[in-house]
């Protein structure tokens, strides 16, 4: 049997060999991105009740630089707030290669997320994170983003069952209308809040807030 390590081992490998597509990067195919992906998955316990965030898919100023779903460069290397000892330059995150070109090390929705679960759940296991889509939806130019296509959204799910059962004890939340969606279609039991972009922070604070007391179960929709 395999141990957990070679496990997101072999998860990230698969990943990393996807082929870009013409409205989706695989932003995996990158060394740094898929090595910072594994480096953040071996710190959980796959055996923990952490709580798992699923986004839409990779930001140009988040995922799509770091391989992390909901971080940033700034979030990695240079937290704010950080109770669970998780990030930082000593853990060895990766950063692009200057092929890159310019990059920003700032995302504004990871600073907002992070700095709400380092106050609400900064006593309990490091939440995960993941996306409904691993594969960077852009306009063409790697720094853009658009939204998911309805057809779209069916491409991540083998990514998301085969991410959930590296994490079976794991808690899902959907951050937003795309992974509502995307689980909706699986049939996988979740809570759910608003996403915080474009207005929607302080409802995802409080979403957020209702979980941390308790009063959403699995299943449940929360500050749709």
């Amino acid at each position: 049997m395999l141990t957990h390590s070679a496990r997101i081992r072999t998860f990230a490998t698969a990943l990393a060999e996807v082929p870009n597509s013409a409205g989706l990067r695989n932003p995996y195919r990158s060394g740094h991105a898929v090595q910072n992906l594994m480096k953040f998955l071996s710190q959980h316990d796959p055996n923990t009740s952490a709580r798992l965030l699923i986004g839409e898919a990779p930001g140009h100023r988040g995922a799509a630089v770091t391989g992390v779903p909901f971080t940033s460069l700034q979030v990695l290397t240079e937290p704010e707030s950080d109770p669970w000892g998780a990030f930082g330059g000593h853990r060895g995150y990766r950063e692009p290669p200057t092929r890159f070109g310019p990059y920003s090390r700032r995302e504004a929705t990871a600073t907002m997320i992070w700095r709400s679960l380092s106050d609400l759940f900064g006593r309990e296991p490091l939440p995960l994170t993941w996306n409904a889509v691993p594969f960077h939806p852009s306009h063409g130019d790697r720094r853009s983003n658009r939204s998911l296509r309805p057809a779209e959204i069916a491409i991540g799910h083998q990514w998301l069952e085969g991410f959930l059962e590296l994490f079976p004890n794991s808690i899902p939340i959907a951050v937003g209308r795309s992974a509502t969606r995307a689980l909706d279609q699986l049939g996988i039991a979740h809570q759910a809040v608003r996403h915080p972009s474009r207005g929607g922070r302080d409802a995802f604070h409080a979403g957020l807030i209702q979980l941390s007391a308790g009063h959403g179960t699995r299943g449940a929709r929360i500050a749709s």
